[in-house]
């Protein structure tokens, strides 16, 4: 389908000219009559303005009889749309906010520049959470935008019970989130360009189950074509705590793992614990610990205290391999602390990041333990040997140029191939 894959495992807000503060953007035009204005908003230390519009709606409101249906194409508006205020957030349990609605199905865009000829690269965040909490607001794109010249997009869902219940109806015919984000990205593919993007440089990213949606993406017919590539954090639609059974002639986890095969792979294993961990001293990195770092967290005004300076130059650099991935497909550029080689079969290669924020090359990733979920584990479970296959990385050829890429940095290789969802 034309993708790439970026798969992240184990484990601003912002100052006008360093300052602190915000500006009125200028006003965008999308559509016709349909016009957002956001805010300007600037990283620490940065005189470089980044447009940032918050809580721009993609389809209509999942309400009333749509509520646990596929959604429907946004209903335009005439004139100007205010697009500096908090983003909503969807209905989960255990929270408490006056911003909480069903009315949730928007977008946040962070651009360097409204320039509607500038085409520049686009990564979308789909947010963790177990597919039951989470919101947009929680990730911000004003280090990418600033220091990458990426357009950050990061968008909310259906979650819990309004996302993904089903009674095998058309009433509620499941995976309303995956639809929810599917329509986001049609909305980004038709509307980007007045924001500096091109519709043609997408990468879908995310964490945890934002990343099991993403490798879930990357293997339906139904997301083919609106994206080019795909960052996946720390999760897999193999995930056996997240998706559902079901049985299926041809094993679309199957596929997931092919991509290794058939197309450029890059694996990493992220192990830096963070300064400001609180867990014991023998833990290294745990889960989401990545993100602050792929985020930028150090270069912002909430987060900018909390870092080493050693932390701050670990964080730049983790953020140059994602963009030139998102840029280019492959994460290396002249200027990247080390050459990541692609993932084989044959060798097994990885980037780590060590616990020092140090990068160096390794091979064969925990080869006893991978043993242990890739052959050991799977036998156990009768439902899956019985209804699924198990694909094995036995091959040597990597020179297919096909366009799907796996771009891995999961801690646990992609050798687990086990549960399926509808959603394939």
């Amino acid at each position: 389908m034309g993708s790439s894959v970026l798969r992240i495992g184990c484990s601003f807000i912002l100052c006008c000219l360093g300052l602190g503060g915000q500006t009125t953007a200028s006003i965008v035009t999308i559509r016709g009559t349909s016009q957002l204005r956001g805010t300007i908003e600037y990283a620490i230390n940065s005189t470089k303005p980044i447009q940032v519009f918050r809580a721009v709606p993609y389809a209509k409101p999942p309400v009333d009889a749509m509520r646990f249906k596929a959604p429907e194409d946004v209903e335009w508006w005439n004139g100007e749309r205010n697009a500096s205020g908090a983003s909503p957030i969807c209905p989960q349990q255990g929270m408490s906010s006056p911003l909480m609605k069903e009315d949730c199905l928007t977008l946040d865009i962070y651009t360097p520049t409204i320039d509607v000829n500038a085409s520049l690269a686009i990564q979308i965040w789909i947010h963790g959470g177990a597919f039951k909490d989470g919101s947009s607001s929680e990730f911000q794109g004003i280090a990418m935008a600033t220091y990458e010249n990426v357009i950050f997009i990061s968008i909310n869902y259906r979650l819990g019970i309004l996302g993904f219940l089903t009674s095998n109806s058309s009433e509620a015919p499941g995976n309303q989130g995956l639809w929810d984000q599917r329509q986001a990205f049609m909305w980004v593919k038709e509307n980007i360009k007045p924001f500096g993007g091109d519709p043609n440089k997408i990468t879908i990213s995310g964490e945890s189950a934002g990343s099991i949606a993403v490798s879930a993406h990357i293997l339906s017919p139904k997301t083919e074509g609106l994206f080019e590539q795909a960052i996946s954090q720390s999760g897999t639609a193999t995930a056996a705590a997240r998706v559902s059974l079901m049985k299926q002639e041809l094993p679309k986890t199957q596929l997931l793992a092919q991509t290794i095969e058939v197309a450029p792979t890059f694996m990493y294993r992220f192990a830096h614990r963070p300064s400001s961990s609180t867990r014991q001293q023998w833990a290294s990195a745990g889960h989401a610990d990545e993100i602050q770092y792929t985020q930028g967290d150090p270069f912002v005004n909430h987060g900018s205290g909390s870092y080493t300076e050693n932390e701050k130059i670990l964080s730049g650099q983790i953020m140059r391999y994602w963009a030139n991935f998102i840029k280019s497909g492959s994460p290396n550029s002249e200027d990247t602390p080390l050459q990541w080689s692609r993932f084989d079969c044959k060798e097994k290669g990885y980037l780590n990041i060590e616990q020092d924020g140090k990068f160096t090359s390794q091979k064969d990733y925990n080869v006893d333990r991978m043993f242990a979920w890739a052959e050991t584990i799977p036998k156990l479970d009768s439902f899956r040997k019985n209804n699924q296959t198990t694909w094995k990385c036995d091959s040597t050829d990597t020179s297919r140029g096909a366009t799907l890429f796996s771009f891995n940095i999961q801690c646990v290789l992609l050798m687990v191939l086990v549960d399926l969802i509808s959603w394939l």
